[in-house]
């Protein structure tokens, strides 16, 4: 939990600020971190729902009383008792005119009986009346320290189960807790009794379990999706330097004591070719810190009602905080706030752009943005300067090596016929200038064309369909030029392990 939140929240009320607003999902475990406090500082402390009505947390009642939202706050606006209120789910009355005024009355009376008011609703409705007279506090939801409680916690009940095995590593370990961040006390629970019961035991596969559950809460959202992903760096053909650069952040991520010392990596900005697997980037990623992934389509944010598309964004991000750790993709960001530049859509796309400039450079979440980009000149300069992100890198055409990867990748995958590195010299020389994604579809008509001859796989077949095909490299050779210019002093490249700008390294490209 942090700290500064519960300590404010307790500052409040020991200067006896009436009407507080904690913003939480888990009321009971609000009541119980504040038990201390509320002990110590005030004489009783009663809690309300409107199922259960007004109760003393000391002594409950079996009796419902007091349970309408209006009665309770008479019976609290006329009491002279030193005492604490904690009124739970309150959030759809409180708009109610007769319960505003209400809550207005209680003000001044509790703060004469030196008692405190707290609403606890997992969302925040407060209405113009009481902007002034509410604190507000988002109460946060458990840390790696909390998870680690509740996973020792799991562990003493697994010993004492014989049935039951605990078959994780401390690296898996420290894994598994990292997943957990972004839930609830009582969701974490859940899906820790949920992988027991699956299958008797924990290990490192039931990070899915707890993956599957972040999936559940992304599925209420319609701007974001849940990406189910198997690519791994094994499937990234080159990008060495790219490849370091996330290696490095790994190993401290895997490491809580560590990664306690250091903020959590913003994200990076990719730039670049397309057909050069910057989108593939950001499943591999995902995949290597066992992080979901989460894809936002900025196009659906902008809505037809004025106001709407900031409420979207403010929504969205709220959102993907809740399943942190994530990977948050953007893809073709520039095509998402097109409207930024030019200013024709009535300031919503620049409103939009701002609130999510400002969540880049303030978020303290474990959220990795990764955004890509085809068209870097198309972004607003702000969006580029440091500490949006960690680094900007370019992913140029593949060199001979990186292409020799790409070859042995998909042909991996799509054939199991046998090839010489004499093929492969060969075919790595033909498509000089040939993207990834190139390469992937000269295969599968390769292949296309093997299957209707009856034969298998070729380097023939391959080299014929290269022949045929005509590179992004030739047809947009101007585009990709002064995608060069641009990045030879402004990003890093994605294939060097060295922090050589991209276009000094891959000037041999300019004369294709």
């Amino acid at each position: 939990m942090s700290i500064s939140t519960k300590k404010n929240l307790e500052l409040h009320l020991a200067a006896r600020c009436p009407l507080n607003y904690v913003v939480s999902w888990e009321n009971d475990v609000v009541a119980r971190d504040l038990k201390n406090v509320t002990d110590r500082l005030f004489e009783e402390a009663y809690t309300w729902s409107v199922t259960e009505g007004l109760n003393s947390i000391a002594e409950p009642s079996t009796e419902t009383r007091l349970q309408g939202p209006y009665e309770v706050l008479e019976a609290i606006s006329a009491s002279k008792s030193k005492a604490i209120y904690f009124l739970n789910d309150f959030h759809p009355y409180i708009t109610d005119s007769r319960v505003t005024r209400k809550l207005r009355d209680c003000y001044h009376a509790l703060q004469a009986a030196s008692a405190c008011l707290v609403i606890v609703s997992p969302k925040v409705s407060i209405p113009l009346e009481l902007e002034k007279e509410m604190s507000v506090f988002h109460y946060p939801l458990p840390d790696l320290q909390q998870i680690g409680n509740i996973y020792a916690q799991i562990l003493r009940a697994v010993k004492q189960n014989n049935s039951l095995k605990i078959e994780l590593t401390d690296e898996e370990q420290e894994q598994l807790i990292q997943a957990g961040m972004g839930l609830t006390e009582r969701e974490l629970k859940n899906v820790f009794a949920k992988a027991l019961v699956k299958d008797r035991k924990l290990d490192i596969n039931d990070i899915d379990v707890i993956l599957d559950e972040k999936r559940q809460i992304i599925e209420k959202n319609g701007f974001l999706e849940f990406y189910s992903t198997n690519e791994n760096f094994g499937n990234v053909g080159g990008l060495r330097g790219f490849k370091s650069w996330i290696e490095l952040r790994s190993r401290v991520l895997k490491d809580r004591k560590a990664s306690a010392r250091l903020p959590t990596p913003k994200g990076v900005l990719i730039t670049g070719v397309p057909g050069t697997g910057k989108s593939l980037v950001a499943k591999a990623i995902s995949s290597e810190w066992r992080w979901p992934l989460l894809r936002l389509d900025v196009g659906k944010l902008f809505g037809g009602i004025v106001g709407s598309s900031e409420h979207n964004i403010r929504e969205t991000i709220a959102i993907a905080e809740a399943v942190a750790p994530a990977v948050l993709w953007v893809d073709e960001i520039e095509k998402g706030f097109v409207g930024v530049m030019s200013g024709g859509d009535s300031g919503a796309s620049s409103r939009v752009f701002s609130t999510f400039l400002t969540w880049l450079q303030e978020k303290r979440s474990s959220i990795f943005l990764v955004a890509t980009a085809n068209n870097i000149s198309a972004l607003p300069p702000e969006f580029l300067r440091k500490g949006r992100f960690d680094e900007t890198f370019f992913v140029d055409l593949p060199n001979a090596d990186e292409r020799t990867e790409i070859f042995r990748i998909h042909l991996a995958r799509h054939s199991s016929a046998a090839f010489t590195l004499e093929d492969y010299d060969a075919l790595v020389k033909q498509s000089d200038g040939f993207t990834g994604a190139e390469i992937e579809q000269v295969i599968l008509s390769a292949l296309y064309a093997a299957l209707s001859e009856g034969e298998e796989l070729s380097r023939q077949h391959i080299a014929a369909e290269i022949a045929a095909t005509y590179p992004l490299s030739k047809t947009m050779k101007e585009q990709i030029d002064a995608m060069r210019e641009w990045a030879q002093y402004r990003a890093r490249s994605a294939s060097s392990s060295e922090d050589t700008p991209a276009g000094v390294e891959n000037q041999r490209w300019s004369n294709l």
